[in-house]
């Protein structure tokens, strides 16, 4: 695992922090709270998702952001 940085969070005073690591399987469970959805992108995948308007990108001052560029390999 690999520490990539953090920035604060306004939900009440926390802090978002940010790793990089590989996953063991593509098995994803959801806690149906915090987190509703969630999906494995290939590159292609992602592109045709943005482009086709199923997902859309964090906003630029994000580590949220930093995280998917870092991955994708170029800027959104």
């Amino acid at each position: 695992m690999k520490y990539l940085g953090s920035q604060p969070w306004p939900f009440p005073a926390s802090l978002m922090v940010a790793f990089k690591a590989r996953a063991l399987s593509t098995d994803i469970k959801v806690d149906g709270r915090e987190t509703l959805e969630a999906s494995f992108f290939t590159r292609d995948e992602f592109t045709d998702a943005l482009t086709m308007g199923r997902i859309s990108q964090p906003g630029k001052a994000t580590i949220a952001r930093y995280m998917i560029e870092e991955w994708y390999g170029q800027e959104l």
